[in-house]
C-alpha cells in the first residue's frame, strides 16, 4: 500500500522548512502516536478529515482545560496500564523458557 505524504516541508538550501499548517499536523501527529494510533489511522484520518486548519481539530476536542487535563490522566492510565501489561508478559516469557522442575 502506497500512501502520500502527511507532512510536506518545503524546501530551502537542503533544510526542510514547514508551515504553521504543516507543524500543526506534526503536533496531531505526535498526539495521536502517543494514545497509539497507527500511521495508517492517523493518514487515514489527515484524508478523509473536513478541518481544513489542524488547530480546529484541537479546538473541536479540546473544548477547556478539564478536557485537556482528563486527556492527560487517561493517557497516563493507559501507559501504565501497558507498562504492567509488558511486565505480566515478560514473567510469563521467563516462565515458558525456565518451566519449574
Amino acid at each position: 500500500m502506497k500512501f502520500s505524504r502527511i507532512v510536506i516541508p518545503v524546501k530551502n538550501s537542503n533544510k526542510n522548512i514547514y508551515s504553521v499548517y504543516e507543524y500543526e499536523k506534526i503536533m496531531i501527529i505526535y498526539i495521536l502516536r502517543k494514545v497509539r494510533f497507527s500511521i495508517q489511522s492517523i493518514h487515514e484520518f489527515f484524508k478523509n478529515t473536513h478541518y481544513k486548519i489542524p488547530s480546529e481539530f484541537f479546538k473541536s476536542i479540546y473544548k477547556d482545560e478539564e478536557t485537556i487535563c482528563q486527556t492527560n490522566e487517561y493517557i497516563k492510565f493507559l501507559d501504565k496500564h501497558i507498562e504492567k501489561a509488558r511486565k505480566v508478559i515478560k514473567e510469563l516469557q521467563n516462565r515458558i523458557s525456565n518451566p519449574p522442575l
